[in-house]
């Protein structure tokens, strides 16, 4: 019995990694390209008529002129205004600064079209940047800020909301292989509770910190496995309980993502072992009950029992 028990255990303990890592897939943060400035500088070159310049609005730029049907009549509209660097634009000024529907080139053909206030992208419009990147949303003063969508030519989006050109508050993640995180942000990463699905089936519902796995919550492998409890960098770290799809579990302390501490493995068959753990491993005193519910007292180390040991039993 007691050697039978002693391989039952080596053989049948499970494992309980291999589960994805949240910072494995993280959207970048969106690309300025709109530079801060509290005035237009000065352009080089300004056209209040048709030019040769073939620059169209598009339907971003026409939603904004919607949008600013009453106040057109106190703005100027330029065809081409041209600064340093080769940027261009065409749209509405006030005083001679980009205020109101507008359209922006780059040089390096990222282009905006949407709303301005006083030099600024302020209000709702598109940035496409020159890899193919867009935004659509709200700006605040050339940044993202509000409610907004980015999607990378890869296929990755991000849809929710934005503090300063970052990720900020509660949004929506989607990946091309059909992953998906939703929840909270914090400065452009994953903090805050939320819950990630992976294209395997896997699924973690629980706490993030700075784009990893952190606090408390719940892990499910697409075969069944299931984990809740403490969780540290991406790891399992402190009390949780493991269970298995055949009936096994295990409920106590783990360390670096191992049984480590003081925990109790039960097997199906109604067997188990309480006590010390290292490394993954029974290591330490520990009690072993059998299935008919006898309780034995040993030593083991690095998993294998060493010796059955006395010990008085308490009284019922």
């Amino acid at each position: 019995m007691g050697n039978q028990c002693c391989g039952n255990q080596d053989h049948n303990l499970g494992p309980e990694k291999n589960y994805k890592s949240a910072a494995l897939k993280s959207i970048t943060t969106q690309k300025s390209i709109i530079a801060p400035q509290t005035k237009d500088a000065a352009p080089r070159k300004q056209s209040n008529k048709k030019t040769d310049w073939d620059f169209q609005h598009n339907d971003i730029y026409k939603i904004a002129e919607k949008k600013w049907q009453d106040k057109l009549d106190d703005l100027e509209y330029t065809y081409e205004l041209e600064f340093e660097g080769g940027m261009k634009y065409k749209g509405y000024l006030k005083d001679g600064v980009r205020h109101g529907p507008g359209s922006q080139l780059w040089a390096n053909n990222a282009e905006y079209h949407g709303e301005w206030l006083e030099g600024f992208a302020h209000g709702y419009g598109q940035l496409k940047h020159a890899d193919g990147d867009v935004y659509l949303g709200d700006w605040v003063k050339d940044k993202a800020e509000g409610q907004g969508r980015y999607a990378h030519t890869d296929g990755a989006t991000y849809e929710g909301s934005w503090i300063g050109d970052q990720q900020h508050g509660f949004g929506v993640e989607t990946w091309s292989d059909g992953a998906v995180y939703k929840g909270q942000y914090q400065q452009g990463k994953k903090h805050g509770h939320g819950l990630f699905n992976w294209a395997d089936g896997s699924v973690y519902d629980g706490d993030f910190s700075d784009n990893n796995i952190h606090g408390k919550g719940e892990y499910k492998w697409a075969d069944g496995r299931v984990y809740l409890g403490a969780w540290q960098n991406n790891k399992m770290q402190g009390s949780g309980k493991f269970t298995w799809d055949d009936g096994r579990y295990y409920e106590g302390d783990y360390n670096d993502d191992k049984k480590e501490g003081f925990g109790k493995f039960v097997w199906p068959d109604k067997r188990s072992y309480e006590g010390s753990w290292l490394n993954g491993k029974q290591h330490g005193e520990g009690f072993y009950t059998t299935s008919e519910g006898t309780v034995k007292k040993g030593i083991w180390a690095d998993g294998k029992r060493i010796k059955w040991i006395e010990y008085d039993v308490p009284s019922k």
